[in-house]
């Protein structure tokens, strides 16, 4: 409580709704700017430079929206975007799904504040009954559960070299830390 008096305090945040205060597509503007700079900023690539990803996103933040289902969060931080937490709710479970927040405020745990809030105001609206991080073991989590839950992943590639050869291809295109988490797994990686 004291830690996030005192970036509501020095900060000057300001929570917007995305779908209520705020319109959906500028929420994903916001949303793709801050996740890149954060990506960018670690020398990892971000999947909001990728054409596809982004239409996916807009048009799935589009349809939760009009089914009530988005649950998107944008921090102002003394009247400018400084980080995002976009989720989903569904059958009583929130997704937390991507966050991104302004580098220069790394330091203020924004990722670890806004989560922390966006449990308060599921709880308040009692609207969720469990919160899912989804995949990955990154050490932030941990400070929210003690489980994990695994997401197995299963590459298919037909028999011969050329296969062979196109798949490593598409695995060393990856940036470096993507390709050294291919390489020797998720676990180890993390």
């Amino acid at each position: 409580r004291r830690y996030r008096r005192k970036i509501e305090r020095e900060l000057g945040v300001e929570w917007k709704r995305v779908g209520r205060d705020l319109d959906v597509d500028a929420g994903m503007d916001l949303l793709a700017r801050l996740h890149q700079a954060r990506m960018e900023a670690t020398g990892r690539g971000g999947n909001f430079k990728k054409d596809d990803y982004q239409r996916f996103h807009r048009a799935l933040a589009a349809r939760l929206a009009e089914s009530g289902e988005l649950y998107f969060w944008i921090l102002t931080i003394e009247g400018l975007p400084g980080a995002s937490h976009y989720g989903f709710l569904h059958d009583g479970v929130y997704y937390g799904y991507q966050m991104g927040f302004t580098p220069q405020y790394e330091r203020w745990s924004l990722g670890h504040y806004m989560t922390g809030v966006v449990v308060e105001k599921l709880i308040e609206e009692e609207r969720a009954r469990e919160m899912s991080l989804l995949r990955g073991r990154d050490a932030w989590k941990f400070r929210w559960t003690d489980s994990v839950r695994y997401t197995e992943a299963i590459t298919m590639i037909r028999p011969g070299l050329r296969s062979r050869w196109l798949h490593f291809g598409a695995v060393v295109s990856q940036s470096p830390p993507l390709v050294l988490r291919s390489l020797i797994g998720r676990d180890a990686f993390d």
